[in-house]
């Protein structure tokens, strides 16, 4: 059983109980926690951190957890451990599994006015509620879907569908989507090996290599970072982060292949990758 305790920020610090409601409806399966807060006092809730729900139940007799957390403002990863107070800022799903073998997973929901992130405290686990909206004295949104049993990934997917289902927008699970038929084999990324550095006879190296080797790669991504990019010419840097600032830094001079690392032109490059039968895609610097 899943026991809530809420509580609301206000912008000047203060930490009040008064004025909350939280229900927990079922779906099937799967149950969605929901906030109903109507701060009656003259001060407006905190943007980044309105509504606090303090979480504890059954889950708490865990052998361990993963969290997937939003490291940085564009990418996610895992973190594994069995302290709820360690779990990571903004994290964006967690599955736990306890000690009779099978598992709670809660995934936060973004609904039209607030958002939901996990994280751990000294309370242990929370879901936190925040808008980046300032003036606001409402709060009526759900928070997160929550369900327990055997299949940690049957589970994830029956939370996403209800909590696609209560937000009302069309969306589609993964097993719903229709996808080419391309993406049932094995793909390749350049970010993942040249990251800043995508150039013609680095891309044609690795068909060449994925061709001798037998790996049966059949699509490639022409990631970021092909275009025109004069700062990257001849520049030097001793860490990723410091690769991070450049590309980050760096101007934008034209929506063309780099005329050092493409010499030829994009469409050269990408018809050499197509005689090793790979399909290309490409990743537009300024339109994604």
């Amino acid at each position: 059983m899943l026991t809530v305790r809420p509580y609301l920020t206000t912008t000047s610090g203060a930490v009040s109980e008064k004025y909350l409601k939280t229900a927990q409806t079922v779906y099937g399966d799967v149950t969605v926690v929901s906030v109903d807060i109507h701060n009656r006092g003259s001060e407006s809730l905190h943007p980044d951190r309105a509504v606090t729900l303090c979480l504890s139940g059954d889950f708490e007799d865990a052998r361990g957890y993963t969290a997937i957390f939003m490291y940085s403002d564009y990418w996610s990863r895992p973190q594994f451990g069995t302290d709820f107070s360690a779990v990571p800022d903004r994290t964006q799903g967690l599955i736990v599994e306890k000690t009779d073998g099978t598992y709670a997973v809660f995934l936060p929901i973004c609904s039209d006015d607030y958002k939901c992130d996990l994280r751990g405290d000294e309370n242990g686990l929370t879901a936190v509620l925040f808008s980046w909206y300032d003036k606001l004295q409402n709060c009526t949104a759900p928070a997160f879907c929550y369900a327990c049993g055997d299949d940690p990934f049957a589970l994830m997917e029956q939370c996403a569908k209800v909590g696609l289902e209560i937000l009302g927008r069309g969306g589609k699970v993964r097993a719903e989507r229709r996808y080419p038929e391309i993406f049932e084999y094995l793909g390749w990324c350049s970010w993942d090996a040249m990251q800043i550095r995508v150039n013609e006879n680095g891309l044609l190296e690795k068909c060449k290599e994925f061709a001798d080797k037998g790996i049966p790669v059949r699509w490639s991504i022409l990631d970021d970072m092909w275009a025109e990019v004069r700062p990257f010419w001849d520049a030097e840097y001793e860490s990723f982060g410091d690769m991070c600032q450049l590309m980050h830094s760096s101007p934008l001079y034209s929506f063309e292949a780099d005329p050092r690392r493409f010499p030829d032109g994009l469409k050269h490059c990408i018809d050499k990758m197509h005689d090793y039968g790979m399909t290309v895609g490409m990743w537009h610097p300024a339109t994604g």
